[in-house]
C-alpha cells in the first residue's frame, strides 16, 4: 500500500510539472515581447529579410535563453531600418569592394535608400552593432557608403577599422561624417596612409569646419620628414579655409625667405619652383585675396634679383580668383616696358571689349613665342565677347 501512495505522489508530480510547462511535452515558452526569431505576424517581413541576408532568425532568438550569451540583435525594432539593413547584408555580403564598385549596386543602393527614408539618432547603435556582427568585407564596405548620411561620432570607430584596406573610401566617410571627432580621427588616421591617400585625406580635412584644421595642416608643412610633396599640399590645402584665419600665416611665407625643397620631382613643374613659398603664392590666388596679390606683384617688381620669386607669382596668375587684377597689369605692364607669359594667360581670361585696342598694343612687348601666341589667343577672345 505504502508503494502504491508513492507511485501515485510521483505520477502526480509529473502531471503538474508537465502542466507548468505548458501543457504538453516539449512546447517552450512564449518568446519574450520583441525577441528575434519567433516573430509573429508584424515581424514576417524581417524574418524573410533575415533568410534572404543568410541570418537564422530561430538561432539569433536561442541567444536569448542562454545567459552566457550577449543579447541578439532585434531587427523588428527599427521597422523599415531593420529591413534595409537586412537586405543590404543580403545584397552585399560575399562580394568584395571591386566586385561592388564594378558591378550591379541596384540592390544595395535601394536597401541604403530604404534606411535613409527613416533612420533617426536612435537607429545609430543598432547600425553600429549590425556593422560588428557581421564579419564581411562586402557588407562593411556597403555600410560605409550608408555612413556617410550618418553625422554621429558613433559611427566612427566603425568606419575607422576599414583604414588599413580601404584609406580612401574611409577618408571621403569620415569627411562626410563631418562632425569634429569624425575629422580627428581622420587626421590621425592620415598620417598612416600612402602618400596619395595622405593628401586626398589633407584635402579633405581642409575643407572641414573642424577647429583644429590650420594648426593640423601648419604640422605638417613644417614637418622636415614630411615629404615634399606632401609639405606642398599641406598648405596649398589652405585656400580652403575661411581667408580671415589663414591670410596672414601664408603671406608670411610667400613674401618670406627662399624655403628650398628637395626631392620634389617632376612635381616641380606644376608649383612653378620647388619652394615652399610657390605653394603659399598658389593659396593666395586661390583664395582670391586681391590686396595680398597685388602685394605680390608689387614685391615680384622690387625684389630682380629673385627671380624664383618672381616665375612663381608669375606663372601662378593663372590662379587668381578674386576680382580683376587688369588695371594693376595696365600699370605694370607700362611700367616694365613687357608682358610676361603669366600676365598674358591672366589678360585673355579677363579682358573685355573695351580693352580690345590696348591688347593689341602688347604684341610688340611680348619677349617669348609663348607669350606672343597667348596675346593673339587675348585678342580674337576679347573680340567675342562684343
Amino acid at each position: 500500500m505504502r508503494s502504491l501512495v508513492v507511485v501515485l505522489g510521483c505520477m502526480l508530480a509529473v502531471v503538474l510539472v508537465w502542466w507548468a510547462a505548458g501543457g504538453s511535452v516539449g512546447t517552450r515558452p512564449e518568446p519574450l515581447p520583441g525577441s528575434v526569431g519567433r516573430l509573429g505576424e508584424v515581424g514576417a517581413d524581417v524574418a524573410t529579410s533575415m533568410a534572404r541576408a543568410g541570418l537564422d532568425p530561430e538561432s539569433e532568438a536561442m541567444a536569448l535563453e542562454g545567459s552566457a550569451a550577449p543579447p541578439p540583435i532585434d531587427d523588428r525594432l527599427h521597422g523599415l531600418v531593420g529591413e534595409g539593413v537586412l537586405e543590404l547584408i543580403g545584397a552585399a555580403r560575399g562580394r568584395t569592394p571591386k566586385e561592388i564598385l564594378a558591378g550591379k549596386r541596384k540592390q544595395i543602393t535601394a536597401a541604403i535608400h530604404k534606411i535613409r527614408q527613416r533612420l533617426g539618432p536612435e537607429d545609430v547603435d543598432y547600425l553600429v552593432k549590425r556593422f560588428w556582427s557581421v564579419d564581411d568585407e562586402g557588407f562593411r564596405f556597403a555600410m560605409l557608403w550608408l555612413f556617410r548620411y550618418v553625422h554621429d561620432d558613433r559611427v566612427v570607430d566603425a568606419v575607422a577599422s576599414m583604414a588599413d584596406d580601404l584609406p580612401v573610401v574611409v577618408s571621403e566617410t569620415l569627411a562626410a561624417v563631418a562632425t569634429d571627432g569624425a575629422v580627428r580621427r581622420l587626421a590621425e588616421l592620415s598620417e598612416k596612409m600612402p602618400l596619395e591617400a595622405r593628401i586626398d585625406a589633407r584635402s579633405r580635412i581642409a575643407r572641414s569646419r573642424w577647429p583644429g584644421t590650420e594648426d593640423f595642416l601648419r604640422d605638417v608643412w613644417e614637418a622636415p620628414d614630411a615629404a615634399p610633396r606632401e609639405r606642398m599640399e599641406a598648405l596649398l590645402a589652405m585656400s580652403w579655409r575661411p581667408p580671415e584665419r589663414v591670410l596672414e600665416p601664408v603671406l608670411e611665407i610667400a613674401l618670406g625667405e627662399p624655403r628650398p625643397l628637395e626631392g620634389l620631382g617632376v612635381d616641380e613643374k606644376r608649383y612653378g619652383a620647388a619652394d615652399l613659398r610657390a605653394a603659399a603664392v598658389m593659396a593666395l590666388m586661390r583664395l582670391g585675396e586681391r590686396e595680398s596679390v597685388v602685394k605680390l606683384l608689387s614685391e615680384a617688381e622690387v625684389r630682380a634679383h629673385d627671380e624664383v620669386f618672381a616665375r612663381i607669382v608669375d606663372e601662378n596668375l593663372v590662379g587668381y580668383t578674386g576680382p580683376s587684377l587688369v588695371d594693376v597689369l595696365k600699370e605694370r605692364i607700362a611700367r616694365r616696358g613687357r608682358v610676361t607669359y603669366g600676365e598674358a594667360v591672366y589678360l585673355s581670361n579677363a579682358c573685355g571689349p573695351e580693352d580690345l585696342e590696348w591688347i593689341r598694343s602688347l604684341e610688340s612687348l611680348a619677349e617669348e613665342p609663348r607669350t606672343r601666341t597667348m596675346i593673339e589667343a587675348a585678342i580674337v577672345r576679347a573680340g567675342l565677347k562684343r
